[in-house]
């Protein structure tokens, strides 16, 4: 089948890691794409020569038309007049927007495509009516990329975080719920074996973003231990050196489509901490890691204004990171069960998916 797979490739947020990843596994499979950009390169960043390739490649009149967006960008794509059209939403909450109901449900769209059945979940909450529309493509792991490495124990108990953290406080992420439980459970006279690294995606945050303002407005308990974080954009292939230098993987996030970063820390040997509300569940388990206590709380984001996120049990996190701690052989074997678990949520797969529901347009 001919494909038209419009997305956003040339940053280094999850939606453009999404996008890119997955047109590069399509393509393998088949070459018959054509890539759109929904927002023009703004800073020079190596493309694939097969990025490259569909890239230059022209408009199927008579394929399917794929877009990785929200539903208000989907008309704008359809409008070209592919012979399909499929959408694919990836959100956030326990409903979608009822503004976006009058485009999921046009004749147009074929097929709704979603990473997690927290995503399909939070549609048909909405609208039980579309659950006849909607397919699960999850998310994958660069497996080549995204391995384990010789188990070496490390100087100090290291528990680490990958996120955005644009909006402090009320950031969706949840890096704040992590700060304010290590502050608390882990004090000075610990800082010979336990450690916390975060790195924070930079992506998103505005151009008056500071962290040192942010950390600030947590008041932290000065008697707590030191965190160390890195903010400066780091490779993507370096990411795995990252992972590496922690024991447990932290995401008390307040929501998740699927949760890469999860994803990407589990393929490196690492169990998780993670809230147990999001796309990450498809895969986070008791076997290979650890669910996190929440309340349902109103997101503050006028985008999903209405709509329900999760607000993590800071004191739960507190004992499980202890638990962590003080369990370190339980840790290493959920972290190996981690790394069985999410192979079979690589890339390869994720396109094998797809195309099979798109042979079901044919």
């Amino acid at each position: 089948m001919n494909i038209n797979f419009y997305g956003v490739i040339y940053g280094m947020t999850g939606y453009d890691s999404h996008c890119k990843q997955l047109v590069d596994a399509l393509f393998k499979k088949n070459p018959n794409i054509h890539l759109g950009t929904l927002k023009v390169q703004q800073k020079k960043l190596q493309l694939t020569g097969n990025e490259h390739i569909m890239l230059k490649n022209k408009f199927f009149k008579d394929g399917v038309s794929v877009v990785v967006a929200l539903p208000p960008e989907w008309p704008k794509i359809w409008s070209n007049n592919s012979k399909h059209f499929v959408g694919f939403l990836v959100w956030e909450g326990n409903k979608i927007l009822k503004d976006w109901l009058k485009i999921l449900n046009n004749k147009k769209v074929d097929q709704i495509w979603v990473p997690s059945n927290h995503t399909k979940q939070a549609i048909i909450n909405t609208d039980k009516k579309l659950e006849r529309k909607i397919r699960i493509v999850p998310h994958g792991v660069n497996l080549n990329l995204f391995k384990p490495k010789k188990f070496r124990k490390l100087h100090k108990f290291t528990f680490i975080a990958n996120k955005g953290w644009a909006r402090g406080i009320n950031d969706r992420g949840g890096i704040q719920f992590l700060l304010m439980a290590f502050a608390k459970e882990f004090c000075k006279k610990e800082s010979n074996k336990v450690a916390l690294k975060v790195k924070i995606n930079t992506s998103y945050n505005p151009p008056d973003w500071n962290l040192k303002k942010e950390v600030k407005k947590l008041n932290l308990d000065k008697n707590g231990l030191p965190i160390k974080f890195l903010t400066k954009m780091m490779d993507f292939k370096k990411l795995p050196e990252f992972y590496y230098g922690g024991d447990v993987f932290v995401s008390p996030t307040m929501a998740e489509g699927f949760g890469l970063n999860v994803a990407e820390a589990m393929a490196c040997g690492l169990p998780a901490i993670t809230t147990n509300f999001g796309g990450q569940t498809d895969f986070v388990n008791k076997k290979n890691g650890w669910l996190l206590d929440y309340k349902p709380t109103l997101s503050k984001q006028l985008l999903y204004k209405g709509v329900n996120w999760a607000l993590p049990d800071i004191n739960h996190l507190q004992r499980l990171m202890r638990y962590c701690v003080d369990n370190p052989k339980e840790v290493r074997k959920k972290g190996l069960q981690a790394m069985k678990d999410i192979k079979k949520f690589n890339w390869e797969n994720s396109a094998s998916i797809a195309l099979k529901f798109l042979d079901e347009l044919n």
